[in-house]
């Protein structure tokens, strides 16, 4: 049996068989105690206890003669003592690290050899065939890990009890209710490190991120921004990707795809630094060719989209319209797939209060991970701001100092059976006549 020094970056094409071909992907202060080859630290006939040992004394002597910062930085992570049982398919496999901090010798050569033991394939890195060996296909095995070694965290909330970082929500209603200025009112607590209505908790300062595809961002986004007193330094608008050049070499732009563009968000993010909020309006005008009432379309979008957000420690909100079913669960009435509500963490509406037609409440349809149930009101307020040609008319939003207990499924019911509404309505008046006279 024979062993190998496997460094994490290497490209599987390029697996010969020899340890030699190795050395080129190994930085320079390696060569002089590798220069030998890994045979001279491990004969044939060697078990796998025995070679993992001698791989570790070689890297221990790498240890000694380098300061302990720069062995982190050289090979905490990067490289991988292994038997010839033992060939990771893909260099994101890579998983163990021979150098582990606090890890005893004998711990890090049975988890080695656990890990070994878990591929499906076997293959000889350092074999008579000078063919490159074929990677075992990784397709079929699960992956699992314990309970205990899951590291348990508390959520980390944008809005407290409301709206996560790192997590989907969504906002759904009506057009014209005011769900986009409820992003702008987000957008200016968020990045001005404001507080949130009613509870009046304190939120911590961060970058914006608006992707619109329904409102423009000069007489519309930035005038709702400004009335509402965002920080316009911090709140980015996502306006195209760039797709290459024109002939006359201007930029060719084209619309955001979720399914093909996801990456260039997240290089975004990591530009601007210090995202906070990302939202989506409507998330709808993003699917690309996606069918929005197919689940299994909507989720394989949606995953990756939730995997951004929790990277980057953002929360994300996707705005949506209601369908027009009448009647049944609020929840049923956001547009497409169900999908949507369920892959969201939490799942708000805004409706028209069914007794105030100026009157617009912001209700939970769903918090899987807080346990706040009740809702906001507000109003809609006509504002101006000035530009360079002359004042703008634009709104904002005014939340009312108390939260309401309406639920979504009332407040949906009501304003789906007016007829309803109205008798309800009676009976309340003439009980409270009665009861005063």
């Amino acid at each position: 049996m024979s062993a190998a020094l496997v460094p994490n970056n290497a490209c599987p094409q390029r697996w010969r068989g020899e340890v030699a071909q190795w050395f080129e992907f190994l930085p320079p202060e390696f060569h002089n105690h590798l220069a030998d080859g890994i045979e001279a630290a491990c004969g044939e006939g060697d078990d796998e206890t025995e070679i993992c040992r001698k791989m570790l004394d070689v890297l221990r002597e790498i240890h000694n003669d380098l300061p302990e910062s720069a062995l982190e930085r050289r090979c905490a992570g990067d490289f991988l003592a292994c038997g010839d049982n033992y060939l990771a398919p893909e260099k994101n496999d890579y998983a163990g690290a021979p150098l582990v901090r606090g890890e005893s010798t004998e711990a890090m050569i049975e988890r080695l050899i656990r890990q070994a033991k878990r591929r499906d394939a076997a293959a000889r890195m350092l074999a008579d065939d000078p063919q490159p060996p074929n990677p075992p296909d990784s397709a079929g095995r699960i992956a699992y890990r314990r309970a205990s070694d899951v590291k348990a965290k508390p959520i980390n909330w944008l809005w407290p009890g409301r709206i996560a970082r790192g997590k989907v929500s969504m906002l759904a209603g009506n057009p014209g209710l005011g769900k986009s200025q409820i992003t702008a009112s987000m957008a200016a607590t968020v990045t001005t490190g404001g507080m949130w209505p009613v509870d009046r908790a304190r939120c911590q300062r961060g970058n914006v991120v608006f992707l619109s595809a329904e409102d423009d961002a000069e007489d519309t986004i930035r005038p709702r921004l400004e009335a509402a007193g965002a920080d316009l330094s911090r709140v980015f608008i996502l306006d195209a990707v760039v797709d290459g050049y024109r002939a006359d070499g201007s930029e060719a732009l084209r619309g955001f795809n979720l399914k093909t563009d996801l990456h260039r968000l997240g290089k975004m993010l990591d530009e601007i630094g210090g995202a906070a909020l990302i939202v989506i309006d409507p998330i709808t005008a993003y699917l690309g060719e996606a069918d929005s009432h197919k689940n299994a379309e909507i989720r394989a979008l949606l995953a990756p989209l939730s995997d951004l957000a929790a990277k980057h420690g953002a929360a994300v909100v996707c705005v949506s319209h209601l369908n027009k079913s009448a009647g049944g669960e609020a929840l049923m009435r956001v547009t497409g797939s169900l999908a949507f509500v369920a892959a969201a963490r939490a799942a708000f509406i805004v409706t028209k209060d069914p007794e105030d037609d100026a009157r617009r409440l912001f209700l939970p349809l769903k918090n899987n991970i807080g346990n706040d149930q009740t809702g906001l009101a507000f109003a809609i307020q006509a504002a101006q701001v000035k530009s360079a040609t002359g004042l703008i008319e634009t709104s904002r939003i005014a939340w009312e100092p108390e939260a309401v207990t309406v639920t979504a499924d009332e407040a949906v019911s009501t304003a789906s059976n007016p007829e309803e509404h109205s008798d309800m309505q009676d009976a309340k008046i003439f009980l409270r006549d009665l009861l005063s006279g």
